[in-house]
């Protein structure tokens, strides 16, 4: 989906790492210029989760990951759109929509992780206390996880 990476990161910008990831904007220069070298170091950092979400198929932390990422990338983008043309928004469109569908896949990770907790829980629970003919109230739970799943490898398979 995201389909080119920006221009290299001009030597002598500022980007701390860390936690949180810091930029320098240079005080003299204008919101263009700084956004000139913002932008493309803001990329960067979110694009550096990619090789670990594709080498580990998906992994819903580095996935999570890159997508908090990009979100700065996204507000920064969304507050500057008003001082550049037309193949901004497009690129502002193409990360907004990669961290909205990033953002759906996570919602499936969690309800994934949710259901089967519950199902382990449940599983547990008759166990315990009835005999094993009871496990049938469990399908629709396992058809709903198994639902869940190819929902969200679907939207996985579109970033």
């Amino acid at each position: 989906m995201l389909s080119k990476g920006p221009p290299e990161i001009p030597q002598g910008f500022i980007l701390i790492t860390g936690m949180a990831k810091r930029y320098s904007p240079e005080p003299d220069d204008s919101l263009r210029e700084n956004a000139r070298h913002l932008i493309p170091a803001m990329f960067r950092t979110m694009m550096s989760h990619k090789a670990k979400v594709v080498s580990h198929e998906g992994s819903p932390e580095e996935l999570h990951a890159m997508r908090i990422a990009g979100r700065p990338l996204r507000y920064v983008m969304e507050s500057i759109r008003p001082a550049f043309g037309k193949g901004f928004r497009s690129c502002l469109k193409e990360v907004k929509d990669f961290l909205d569908i990033a953002g759906e896949v996570h919602d499936s990770d969690v309800m994934i992780g949710l259901m089967e907790k519950y199902l382990d829980e449940m599983k547990d629970e008759f166990t315990r206390q009835s005999p094993p003919e009871s496990m049938f109230s469990l399908r629709g739970i396992s058809q709903a996880l198994r639902a869940e799943k190819e929902i969200r490898e679907k939207k996985f398979r579109q970033l």
